[in-house]
């Protein structure tokens, strides 16, 4: 994906997500596709503080299932 507007779900094509919309701890959809943010940089907590916006607090990375599923793999 290169870098320019991402049109909002469920609206109509000239809404695009903003800052405004993104928050940790967050789901966000992009063609149909979802993402998490988990956390973000002190940059750019600050920033969201500084807008009057506090960020959500920071969640754990998902876990790693391909190890697991890896060592199965080869016990056989």
């Amino acid at each position: 994906m290169k870098r320019h507007k991402l049109p909002l779900p469920g609206y109509d094509a000239s809404t695009y997500y903003t800052w405004k919309d993104l928050n940790v701890s967050c789901n966000f959809n992009v063609y149909k596709r979802i993402f998490r943010i988990v956390d973000c940089d002190e940059f750019t907590r600050k920033f969201y503080e500084n807008e009057g916006l506090p960020l959500n607090a920071s969640e754990g990375l998902p876990g790693d299932n391909f190890p697991h599923t890896r060592a199965m793999i080869n016990y056989k």
